[in-house]
């Protein structure tokens, strides 16, 4: 909103002196200086199965206890700090993630979780203590996403109910501390 004022200012100003003629006796009245904006961070990119390795997050048998199904493999996407997990069934189709979202701002990690779990179509989570967000459930799986200062965790998983999504995030909270 500020970088839109400044902009509008900047426009007057301008206005103003195309009116004016640009002539050498017109006056231009004194801008204010624009307030230095925050740098928007933007939203991280959903991250997506890559390669096969090791989860530094949740382990296959954490996995496999909480979302009550058995894992095949664990693929990672490494493009994200801790890389983001993805537990393969038997037949390698995804049926759980787990991603930490490390942001440069609060605003950016609530955004990670509102895009996981919007609003008007989630329910609140607040687990663990301190964590906010929202989860979801239904025949086509289920997200728990939740934010504490700038970092997010977003976890889905093919179960429909949504506190097995749950039961994953707080282990990964208790992982990362």
């Amino acid at each position: 909103m500020r970088a839109d004022h400044a902009s509008a200012v900047v426009a007057v100003a301008v206005l103003l002196a195309a009116v004016a003629g640009c002539s050498a006796a017109a006056e231009i009245p004194d801008v204010p200086a624009a307030a230095p904006s925050a740098a928007v961070a933007a939203v991280p990119d959903i991250p997506v199965p890559r390669t096969a390795g090791d989860c530094s997050v949740l382990s296959v048998e954490q996995v496999e206890e909480l979302n009550g199904e058995r894992i095949g493999s664990v693929l990672v996407d490494p493009t994200v700090d801790p890389p983001a997990c993805f537990f393969t069934d038997l037949g390698g189709a995804v049926v759980a993630s787990v991603w930490v979202a490390r942001t440069a701002a609060e605003t950016t990690a609530v955004q990670v979780v509102d895009r996981a779990t919007p609003i008007s179509s989630s329910s609140p989570a607040s687990e663990p203590a301190g964590w906010s967000g929202g989860r979801s459930g239904g025949p086509d799986g289920s997200v728990y996403a939740v934010a504490r200062g700038t970092t997010a965790i977003v976890v889905t998983t093919t179960q429909p109910q949504s506190v097995r999504a749950q039961r994953l995030a707080l282990a990964a909270v208790e992982t990362i501390g």
